[in-house]
């Protein structure tokens, strides 16, 4: 049941905007780390995180030409494709960058807290509406006015960021849940080696 305090809003009402970030082939483009500009791609939107493994650079000239696709702090980002209607949110201390063939949703700081839009956004309640938008298109692509026409809950600015300091803290507490789980595993492979060879 939704509290009485909350209200259902369309995305496009709550945000400055949301548009696509350039569309097209732009492997011309690419260049080195040293000498470029990161441009993320569907691929670097990973588990509500941005996975930089396969990063790709775009030269500073192609980046000034494509203004509508910059991303800044606290942008929100959205797979149209692949892992559809996941969304990571843009880290405040991430330098220039451009992004491919994602959905930019800037936040509209004064109604939404970025975090929160994030949780939102990733919740089930709205990851089954993309779900129904990516099944009514025949590419199996989300449209970006679907994507702004999508229904969001909103309590006040206050209520969202307690919100979301309580999952990101529950967040934070699974990473190093995971972090001690990855080092146990790999101290008992180590140990049954030992074992094993007769080491130990």
């Amino acid at each position: 049941r939704i509290p009485e305090s909350w209200e259902v809003k369309l995305l496009n009402l709550v945000t400055e905007k949301v548009n696509v970030g350039f569309v097209g082939t732009c492997e011309k483009f690419y260049t080195d780390k040293t000498n470029g500009i990161p441009m993320l791609r569907t691929g670097n939107l990973q588990n509500e995180k941005l996975d930089l493994t396969e990063l790709k650079y775009v030269t500073k000239e192609f980046h000034e030409l494509n203004k509508k696709s910059k991303l800044k702090p606290f942008d929100l980002l959205v797979a149209r494709h692949g892992s559809s209607g996941q969304c990571v949110m843009v880290p405040k201390d991430f330098p220039d960058s451009n992004c491919l063939n994602i959905v930019i949703i800037r936040n509209n700081f004064e109604i939404c807290d970025s975090m929160f839009l994030q949780y939102m956004f990733n919740s089930n309640l709205i990851q089954k509406q993309m779900l129904q938008k990516k099944a009514g298109s025949t590419q199996g692509v989300i449209n970006t006015k679907e994507i702004a026409s999508t229904k969001i809950l909103l309590p006040a600015l206050e209520e969202q960021k307690q919100i979301a300091e309580i999952l990101s803290t529950v967040d934070n507490k699974l990473e190093n849940l995971k972090e001690k789980k990855l080092f146990f595993e790999e101290l008992k492979k180590g140990l049954m080696q030992k074992l094993l060879t007769g080491e130990v």
